[in-house]
């Protein structure tokens, strides 16, 4: 499932270093170690400090650079102002990279700051694919090997965001051609056919999943919240029973994982809004639903009155009263 040997194949063309990308440190801060991050795609590596000297290699984005010297005087690059700097790899190349495209960072941070490279990257809008191609697969390299902790959970859950960021600009044309098709075969174990949308999803059985490794964290919280607004994919149309179930599946596990989680009034919140709805859908029925159809349903109120039980909150029994009023 690793795609850092795709990665290449996936660049669309020439690329270019992402503008709406802003870090609030400056490069140039002495107080920091000579170690700078790139946090953009697509950031050349020159040969001499100059924005036409020869092109050594293309940064992908979270690429760490050790600082060896910087340009005697400061350039313009379009409306940036600032020094260039040699740099070397990890791997013993060196050369030169503009100052605007990197931002130094002290190396006990390097989590920190590669959490802070990839929230800005979901923020562009619109997406750039490439982009966050680059991102995932920066992801998937740094989080392999370390040992668990909310920051690692936090770049797992980035990677998890940023595949299903991807998602959205893929059009059903796309899929069928480079560089999206080699994605789609990739990620397909997390993902499902959003038949609805006429394209793909990501399956929120992985953020459940990530949420149960850190289930005594805040970060666990944290997830199964995003787990709970995950789309399922399918249709109920007019079957209520289908309806609660799918209820029971994001809001209700939601509340039963976390009785006095950060998001509890949220939740309540939603489910009645979700309560409404049937509310609507039962008025709308063309027939009185049969006997099969009455079990059905109340078996579903069961379960969410079984995953409520420990939650105490006023909007818990206006809840269970509004389903109640449901004439079906």
């Amino acid at each position: 499932m690793k795609i850092s040997t795709l990665l290449l194949s996936f660049c669309l063309g020439s690329t270019a270093f992402s503008p709406s990308i802003v870090f609030s440190e400056p490069v140039e801060n002495e107080a920091q170690p000579a170690l700078f991050i790139i946090a953009g795609s697509g950031v050349k590596l020159h040969a001499e400090p100059a924005a036409n000297a020869k092109e050594i290699i293309r940064l992908p984005i979270g690429s760490v650079l050790n600082k060896i010297g910087k340009s005697p005087q400061t350039s313009l690059l379009g409306q940036d102002r600032d020094y260039w700097y040699k740099v070397a790899l990890a791997d013993g190349k060196q050369g030169w990279v503009f100052g605007s495209f990197m931002v130094a960072v002290d190396r006990s941070r390097l989590i920190e700051k590669y959490i802070e490279i990839s929230e800005a990257q979901l923020k562009v809008d619109p997406p750039i694919f490439k982009d966050l191609v680059e991102v995932v697969s920066l992801l998937d390299r740094i989080t392999i090997g370390l040992p668990a902790s909310e920051k690692v959970g936090e770049l797992k859950l980035l990677k998890l965001l940023t595949v299903e960021r991807s998602l959205t600009v893929i059009t059903p044309e796309q899929e069928k051609v480079s560089p999206y098709k080699e994605w789609l075969v990739a990620q397909a174990p997390i993902l499902l056919r959003n038949e609805m949308m006429a394209g793909w999803m990501l399956n929120s059985a992985v953020f459940w999943k990530l949420s149960s490794e850190y289930a005594e964290t805040p970060l666990g919280d944290k997830v199964a919240w995003v787990a709970a607004n995950s789309g399922l994919g399918g249709e109920c149309e007019l079957d209520l029973s289908c309806h609660l179930a799918r209820v029971n599946r994001t809001l209700g596990k939601y509340l039963e994982i976390y009785p006095n989680g950060t998001q509890l009034e949220s939740a309540l919140i939603q489910c009645l809004d979700e309560v409404k709805n049937l509310q609507v859908l039962s008025k709308e029925q063309s027939a009185p639903a049969n006997a099969q159809d009455k079990i059905a349903f109340s078996k579903q109120i069961a379960l969410l009155k079984q995953s409520l039980s420990k939650v105490e909150h006023p909007l818990k029994e206006r809840l269970f009263s509004q389903l109640e009023k449901i004439v079906y």
